[in-house]
């Protein structure tokens, strides 16, 4: 699986993106996608297919699905409203999870383009999950403006191109997105001295992995029948699912619990499953990373939101500072949104130093409303 970066970009914006870019993967690999009037940088530390961008620059349809087979990888593409949304470059198995994220999106209703090579179980699920038909994979119809892929290095050396946002996935590739930069700090620091650095260096909560273990988690919980989850609460060291009782058995509940290493109680006319946990580090080596302040990264943040997950609202706590770190207090509030949404923040936290407090949300048929708490760490502005 290869991670794969994309951002809208406008005017000037791209030129900053692109040197972006070449800081992360200074030997990786770059493209230019355009639609509609718009622009995308997509850049990994690897060469990927574009074959699925081609359909995406090329397709008439507001909203499309392009899957192909290269190689022994899978190339998968999705837009939504002429706005690129997904781009993947992996396994199968990887795939296949992106795609049923995707159609847990009502909303989503894709034109759908599959190359003849992609056959068997994968083809099935995409015919399955989206009941239009399979429409002739478009021909390119500017051949001056199909995108190329190039090497970072290039692209940065030719001036203005485009921006990205991340499209991470915990452990198999995430739909989300990531552009978030640091600035290095040169003012010397003495760890020893700093609680702040301590708490940074000590941490263990990156929450990315969280929302891959909630899929896989839920997606068997719905093969037990009869139990509804109603209630979803994370800490840094542990999970914890209520469930209401639809006609279930007791009995398949607690070997579903016995098989997966939970714990079954009952409390206040509800099952509880829970299961401790642990997480990774929240920053790997606080010393040789690039850091923003806290007030940019909340910044960068909020707009992130707003330009990817509207019904996700970000609120900024007292902010802490201490020999040149700081620390400071986030809460993403979100109502009525998908299961698949979580997966795009998931994306978009995946590069953050940031350390999970808690999450906690209730389930409302296929919608879902909660808070999910968060520190954020950072160093002062020189």
């Amino acid at each position: 699986m290869s991670l794969v970066f994309v951002d809208a970009v406008q005017g000037r914006s791209l030129q900053r993106s692109i040197q972006t870019a070449a800081k992360r993967f200074p030997n990786g690999f770059a493209a230019v996608l355009r639609r509609a009037k718009q622009r995308w940088l997509l850049y990994s530390a690897e060469q990927v297919s574009l074959r699925a961008a081609h359909c995406f620059e090329n397709s008439p349809e507001r909203q499309g699905i392009a899957l192909t087979l290269v190689g022994t990888r899978y190339n998968l593409c999705a837009w939504q409203d002429n706005k690129l949304r997904l781009y993947f470059w992996g396994e199968e198995h990887e795939c296949q999870f992106l795609l049923h994220q995707l159609a847990a999106n009502p909303n989503f209703k894709p034109a759908l383009y599959l190359t003849e090579n992609v056959s068997g179980g994968l083809a099935q699920d995409v015919r399955k999950l989206w009941s239009t038909g399979i429409s002739a994979w478009p021909n390119s119809t500017n051949k001056k403006r199909v995108a190329t892929l190039m090497p970072v290095r290039r692209l940065n050396a030719r001036g203005p191109l485009l921006v990205l946002v991340l499209l991470g996935l915990l452990g198999v590739l995430w739909y989300g997105y990531s552009s978030y930069s640091a600035a290095k700090n040169a003012a010397a620091i003495t760890p020893e001295v700093s609680q702040i650095y301590q708490q940074i260096a000590s941490s263990r909560a990156q929450p990315t992995p969280l929302f891959k273990l909630d899929y896989q988690v839920q997606s068997l919980l719905q093969r037990v029948y009869g139990w509804e989850v109603d209630q979803v609460e994370f800490s840094p060291n542990r999970v914890q699912y209520r469930l209401q009782q639809d006609g279930g058995l007791n009995g398949e509940l607690r070997n579903f619990a016995n098989a997966h290493g939970f714990l079954l109680s009952f409390q206040n006319n509800r099952a509880v499953l829970s299961r401790s946990i642990q997480l990774p580090d929240s920053v790997n080596n606080p010393d040789q990373l690039s850091w923003h302040s806290v007030t940019e990264l909340s910044d960068w943040l909020d707009e992130r939101l707003r330009l990817w997950l509207p019904n996700f609202r970000v609120q900024v706590g007292a902010r802490q500072s201490e020999q040149g770190w700081q620390s400071q207090p986030l809460m993403i509030e979100f109502q009525n949104v998908y299961s698949s949404d979580l997966l795009t923040l998931a994306g978009i936290l995946s590069e953050l130093p940031v350390a999970l407090e808690g999450l906690d949300y209730r389930r409302q048929g296929e919608q879902i409303t909660g808070l999910l708490r968060l520190t954020a760490f950072g160093r002062e502005p020189e």
